[in-house]
């Protein structure tokens, strides 16, 4: 058994109902007719909103795709550290990252669902729990062997399949775990990590605690479906003190990251270490923007090692992610075997592995 890295991106997550990057705004507007908004989560929507047309009208020197959620994230975020953004103050572009993160977490929320299947088990929706499911039967007694996760994603469906079918797995913001744990590292944040009270430290509301703490709705007979509010309680952390954080820690997906190295540089550093030492390297629903210089380098530094990388497989069901990835990868692994695209979704990218690994 070879030792393995998924790495997983929003395409992993849509079939949970969190929306792709360039439908993410659409679906924040969605909520945002729809009343499904609290009084103060409505000024946030209205601020990124309003803000957005602002930066359209002003686009005619250069082409910045403002209905793509991670340009305009990216764009707040550049603005914030330009310290210009249009019109905007100082201190409204500084009020404008806060209002695009409580924005990114209240959709994700509102999107991703638990459900009731019909034997009276809770899911999230979406094959999570398969891929959860696979993993612990190929890797069941492989402890020292077992795969790492990176993701881009913000959402908790994988966190909590990993809790319900899995249990052992560490998001590793404290220390390294223990063998037989999966490290899950989460490259840009979590909607269910916050930062400490008087503190810039980062902490997780972990799925044991969350799912004990009553504040999440669960789906019955009378609602098989529930969407999955995490993120919420966190803006709200005043309503509810015993978090004793505030929340959610979201990282843009720019490539400048120094003002975030602080607080989340440890689970980089992990993922750095993990790459370096793979043999088996699955990429699922993740597309390789062009503007992702980040995962480039780290990817790039990280597998300069003495590791040996025997398999890189690709999933996504476009065919023009291929080459993306041939541009990324040396010539030790642009070829077969060691390279390998299946156009596909995550269902059928399960399967696959399911069979070949």
């Amino acid at each position: 058994m070879y030792k393995t890295v998924f790495i997983l991106g929003a395409g992993a997550s849509a079939d949970a109902g969190v929306p792709v990057m360039r439908d993410f705004l659409d679906r924040a507007r969605d909520f945002y007719s729809s009343g499904q908004l609290l009084r103060n989560e409505r000024r946030y929507f209205e601020d990124v909103f309003k803000a957005i047309h602002e930066l359209k009208g002003a686009s005619f020197n250069s082409n910045l795709d403002l209905n793509n959620i991670e340009a305009v994230y990216s764009a707040f975020d550049m603005g914030k550290l330009l310290g210009q953004l249009g019109s905007n103050t100082h201190n409204k572009i500084e009020s404008l990252n806060i209002s695009i993160q409580k924005l990114i977490g209240i959709t994700i929320d509102l999107s991703t669902t638990l459900t009731l299947n019909p034997k009276g088990k809770i899911n999230v929706k979406g094959p999570y729990h398969s891929f959860v499911k696979n993993i612990k039967q190929k890797y069941k007694d492989q402890n020292s062997l077992v795969p790492s996760i990176i993701t881009f994603n913000y959402d908790v469906a994988l966190d909590y399949s990993l809790h319900c079918e899995y249990q052992s797995f560490s998001c590793c913001l404290d220390e390294k775990p223990e063998p037989g744990i999966i490290p899950l590292l989460k490259l840009h944040g979590s909607v269910n990590w916050g930062l400490g009270e008087h503190t810039n430290i980062i902490k997780s509301w972990n799925m044991r605690e969350l799912l004990q703490s009553g504040l999440v709705g669960a789906p019955d007979n009378l609602r098989p479906e529930v969407p999955f509010i995490v993120a919420r309680h966190l803006q709200n952390a005043n309503k509810n003190p015993s978090l004793g954080m505030s929340g959610p820690v979201l990282v843009p997906p720019t490539w400048s990251k120094n003002e975030h190295h602080a607080k989340i540089g440890r689970i980089w550093q992990m993922a750095a270490k993990e790459l370096s030492e793979a043999e088996a390297i699955y990429v699922i629903g993740y597309s390789l923007p062009e503007t992702d210089m980040f995962f480039r380098f780290l990817f790039a530094l990280a597998t300069h090692s003495e590791s040996s990388i025997r398999r890189f497989w690709v999933f996504d069901p476009s065919q023009s992610v291929k080459n993306r990835f041939l541009s990324l990868l040396g010539p030790g692994l642009k070829d077969e075997p060691r390279f390998h695209y299946e156009q596909c979704n995550f269902i059928k990218a399960i399967q696959y592995l399911s069979e070949n690994i």
